[in-house]
């Protein structure tokens, strides 16, 4: 195959894109990851608060939204969520009169406020983390579009770094098929950074 043979072209486009997009795919990846665990690590960050005593009977969630207003009365609400479990306090997410974030954990028999789900604000912050870099906490519109754009065009460049990758590598699939699923663990300095880095890429290329 003709293309193939710009190796040296396909090398510079993978080397120029990862020196390019490291810090943000790194920053995206970790906060991806992070995400990921949304449910445990608010369960982690708020043990005391999510455990209720169930009671005969659970209220509605008209009942239980009323009773919440009665305290929070400017509360604008983004989501109101249900646990499967009985004694896993619901949650309910919005804004106050302010403009800030909050979260609640709210008994489903009593409706009353359990306490703040402060787990939220974290996640919060890996979310703006992985969509717009944090540039988002700033509440510039501007900054928060330009972090957004640059995970866009990093997202993109990741793809072709895994595409230029695999045609870097092809050579070794084309002769040496096997060995391009090996780390060379006696190799020593660049060539084994290079054998980890193939190694690696294979592997987590889906």
């Amino acid at each position: 195959m003709p293309f193939l043979k710009k190796k040296k072209f396909w090398f510079n486009v993978h080397l120029i894109l990862s020196l390019a997009c490291i810090v943000p795919l790194l920053i995206v990846a970790l906060s991806g990851a992070v995400i990921s665990y949304h449910d445990e690590i608010i369960d982690l960050a708020n043990s005391q608060k999510t455990f209720v005593e169930q009671g005969e009977k659970e209220l509605s969630a008209r009942e239980i939204l009323d009773i919440f207003k009665a305290k929070e009365a400017n509360f604008t609400l983004s989501y109101y969520k249900i646990n499967s479990d009985a004694n896993h306090a619901l949650g309910v997410s919005g804004t106050n009169t302010k403009g800030e974030f909050k979260s609640y954990f709210i008994n489903q028999y009593t409706g009353e406020i359990a306490g703040e789900n402060f787990g939220d604000k974290f996640i919060g912050l890996m979310l703006n983390l992985h969509t717009n870099l944090g540039l988002g906490l700033s509440e510039n519109e501007t900054l928060r579009l330009i972090g957004k754009h640059i995970v866009a065009v990093c997202s993109i460049a990741l793809v072709i770094l895994v595409i230029s990758g695999l045609i870097i590598y092809y050579p070794s699939f084309k002769t040496k098929f096997m060995r391009a699923f090996t780390l060379k663990i006696k190799a020593k300095g660049y060539a084994f950074l290079y054998s980890l880095h193939g190694f690696a890429g294979v592997y987590l290329f889906l």
